[in-house]
């Protein structure tokens, strides 16, 4: 079985993918995906399923995993994986890119995006701006299109979709349950909270 987090960056993907590591998954990490961006830019999606079957990996989480659409092409490719959704609120979402990219409406983020070692011609791409302030009424709509397209494609299909929500308390319950495993005795991992 194979477990694929497609949330959105900045959703919650490294504590779920810390979860999943305490749940005695091997998880990928963005350090380690990175590299594989432009295959799926470029639509050479067969490296990516090579990756899948042979890297010994158990859960896929962020870029190119959580790319916009890519979930129907890996359900097809991988049918039975499991699939989590994390969703968070549109403006807390913002408020937490502008933190992480140091928006400050005047400084194009693509030079940060570089410096956090992200492919900067991935950011307008998905997201059509380069700037987050000043766009977010653009981003927000972005959002509702993801999580229309995500529910939309996996509706009436609970065994393969969770939907998490960690600013809801979602955590371990929902999690365990999904993935038929014991709750663990700890609290749920919060990583990469970026200061307000």
């Amino acid at each position: 079985m194979k477990i694929f987090c497609i949330g959105e960056n900045k959703t919650g993907t490294t504590s779920l993918g810390i979860a999943l590591t305490i749940l005695g998954f091997k998880d990928t990490n963005p350090p380690q995906s990175k590299d594989f961006i432009p295959y799926f830019v470029n639509g050479d999606y067969q490296k990516l399923f090579d990756f899948v079957r042979s890297s010994g990996m158990d859960s896929f989480q962020d870029r190119p995993w959580n790319c916009p659409g890519f979930h129907k092409i890996l359900d097809k490719e991988f049918p039975g994986s499991k699939f989590i959704y994390l969703k968070r609120d549109p403006l807390s979402w913002l408020g937490s890119l502008k933190r992480f990219y140091k928006d400050d409406g005047k400084t194009d983020v693509l030079p940060i995006v570089f410096n956090r070692r992200w492919h900067g011609w991935l950011f307008p791409l998905l997201y059509g701006v380069t700037h987050i302030t000043g766009n977010e009424a653009k981003l927000v709509e972005y959002l509702h299109k993801r999580d229309a397209d995500v529910l939309g494609y996996f509706k009436n299909r609970p065994d393969n979709l969770l939907v998490l929500n960690l600013e809801k308390n979602h955590g371990w319950k929902e999690l365990c349950v999904f993935l038929e495993k014991p709750i663990p005795d700890r609290p749920f991992p919060r990583a990469n909270r970026t200061k307000k």
